[in-house]
């Protein structure tokens, strides 16, 4: 598998979407590819939602919890974005629908709603945020809320594979917060 990089001044990372392993871009990689397992990587830079209950059918996830995987460059940053609508109708067409942009800097990640409909509101909410590619734990971590509230957040940390989970920050993706790791 040939793991792209858009330019030779900036080097890219890659991570393995299940184990968090780290490979460079620029190379070509042999690896395994067994049934069990679809070799998918996602590019260090990004911040990727996923639902990650296993469920038979796509639609049967519309009212499970949002997990945020953000994978980290080189530079300790990372960008994406979060889009929710009702799942079922074209609604979305007429502007019923929400878009936060989601970016990572600094320590610091920020959720900025880029879009919400007139008349549309959603329970879609961020269970769990994965941190991949942080080379030190943080001592604390804190969530400023859409109400300016400042909660505290558990989280675990794997100096081996250099992974942060951030435990249950329980905010709606329609709204501003902000995660600051200390």
């Amino acid at each position: 598998m040939w793991l792209q990089q858009e330019s030779t001044a900036l080097i890219k990372v890659w991570y393995d979407i299940d184990s968090y392993q780290a490979y460079p871009g620029q190379q070509e990689k042999t690896v395994e590819a067994p049934l069990s397992k679809l070799p998918a990587f996602q590019k260090g830079g990004t911040i990727v939602p996923r639902k990650m209950r296993g469920r038979r059918s796509a639609s049967l996830t519309h009212n499970d919890p949002i997990t945020l995987v953000v994978c980290l460059d080189k530079q300790g940053k990372a960008e994406g974005q979060v889009y929710v609508d009702d799942y079922h109708s074209y609604d979305y067409r007429q502007g019923a629908y929400a878009l936060a942009n989601l970016s990572f800097h600094n320590f610091k990640l920020e959720s900025n709603v880029a879009h919400i409909g007139k008349d549309f509101t959603t329970k879609e909410w961020i269970e769990r945020v994965i941190i991949v590619g942080v080379n030190i734990e943080p001592k604390n971590i804190h969530l400023i809320d859409a109400d300016h509230n400042k909660i505290d957040l558990g989280h675990s940390y794997d100096s081996e594979a250099k992974v942060l989970t951030i435990r249950k920050p329980g905010v709606n993706v329609a709204q501003k917060w902000i995660i600051n790791l200390h």
